[in-house]
């Protein structure tokens, strides 16, 4: 087929790579490594006729080849190793990445990489692995400013899940049609909506500030959940001493709880710390305040808070350890989606829509569920225009460039 075209053109084709560079050029494209001066030795003595064959199945055998191909889907999944805002803390989205890179490894078929990754929970008995894949659309930033507002949060992650499956999947700019019908392409704000109901119906609620998120999935180990709950065990010991300490401290009604006391009447933010807050719920922050202040007002309760503070901070180290993955789960009662004025979170018309995909591609098939997983099936039926070609498209960028 190419060659037709060049004697069309009056091209002639460029001649064979010497095989020290093309060996080096596959190497690079299949694993992002160079190779060794004894592999290029080796295949330059390799006069076998299949010796090209030979050495592109080693490489894609490679442990690194999946690993390598791995980055252009985290670029193209917006991953990242931490939230993206103010202070940008580190997230535990990596186990997911390590999926990706297995999943490549182990040569797993596209229909089934896209489904998983979009829907792997509404699988039928879902496994682990299923469940983790669903990461993919965990990927958006996480705003962690205390002044934010978590329905807008939520909104703006539910936008990101749109944009980004509809262009990594169908090369579509589905952002502009959120405030309008597309200027250009047959994308209507119905369509966009329409996407977004698939997006809308997952638990997160806006209001997470880590890297950790609900829904989460624990892929902690046993040895990880025997750390916490000791940990927890020591807290909760120490905390009952300084309730008994309080209870003598601070006076008050029996039964009345310590805002009623003389701890309501502490400097700066000792009440919330202290009377409002229950010694076994106490954070570090608050913790290190109350001891500083309290050095020089009662050193019997300070050394008490301190010995608090530090089983906290054991806690606190312990349940950092533990492993969890933000994955996507469905609402038990579904969310209405309206139409929003400009995208704005707080300006719902009165335009209700339902789960649907763009009108000017191939319909849903007959009895489709309303959901990721009829989503994902969609996208990856033969006809489906875009999803094939929009792939091709992106190995082939990764190979030459464009």
């Amino acid at each position: 087929l190419v060659l037709a075209r060049l004697r069309v053109e009056g091209v002639k084709p460029s001649p064979p790579a010497a095989k020290e560079t093309l060996i080096r050029r596959v190497s690079l494209d299949l694993t992002g490594l160079p190779p060794t001066v004894s592999e290029v030795q080796a295949f330059v003595a390799d006069a076998r006729s299949d010796a090209y064959e030979r050495l592109v199945d080693r490489l894609l055998a490679s442990p690194r080849f999946g690993e390598r191909w791995a980055w252009d889907w985290l670029d193209a999944a917006r991953y990242a190793d931490t939230n993206g805002y103010q202070g940008d803390p580190e997230r535990t989205m990596w186990p997911w990445r390590d999926w990706v890179v297995r999943a490549l490894n182990d040569n797993m078929p596209y229909d089934q990489f896209t489904i998983w990754q979009l829907a792997g929970d509404l699988l039928p008995q879902a496994t682990t692995e299923q469940k983790l894949a669903t990461g993919f659309n965990r990927n958006h930033m996480i705003n962690g400013e205390g002044g934010r507002i978590a329905e807008e949060t939520r909104v703006e992650n539910v936008m990101d899940r749109v944009e980004t499956t509809s262009t990594v999947w169908l090369g579509l700019t589905m952002g502009c049609s959120k405030c309008h019908d597309h200027k250009f392409d047959p994308l209507t704000m119905r369509d966009y909506y329409a996407l977004y109901d698939y997006f809308n119906q997952t638990s997160e609620d806006g209001k997470g500030r880590t890297g950790q998120a609900a829904p989460a999935m624990d892929l902690s180990t046993a040895d990880d959940a025997e750390r916490v709950r000791k940990a927890t065990i020591r807290v909760n010991a120490v905390a009952r001493e300084v309730v008994a300490f309080e209870l003598k401290k601070f006076p008050r009604p029996v039964g009345k709880p310590l805002t009623e006391s003389a701890a309501a009447d502490l400097p700066g933010n000792l009440p919330a710390y202290i009377a409002k807050t229950e010694p076994a719920k106490r954070g570090v922050d608050p913790l290190l305040e109350a001891v500083s202040y309290f050095k020089d007002h009662d050193a019997a309760y300070a050394k008490l808070l301190e010995k608090l503070l530090v089983a906290v901070r054991e806690r606190v180290a312990a349940t950092n350890n533990v492993t969890k993955v933000m994955v996507m789960d469905t609402l038990p009662t579904p969310r209405d989606t309206f139409m929003l004025v400009k995208g704005a979170y707080d300006n719902a018309t009165t335009t209700k829509v339902s789960a649907g995909v763009p009108a000017s591609l191939p319909p849903l098939p007959a009895g489709a569920e309303a959901t990721r997983l009829g989503l994902a099936n969609w996208l990856v039926r033969r006809e489906n225009p875009l999803t094939a070609r929009v792939t091709v498209n992106r190995f082939w960028q990764g190979l030459w460039g464009r």
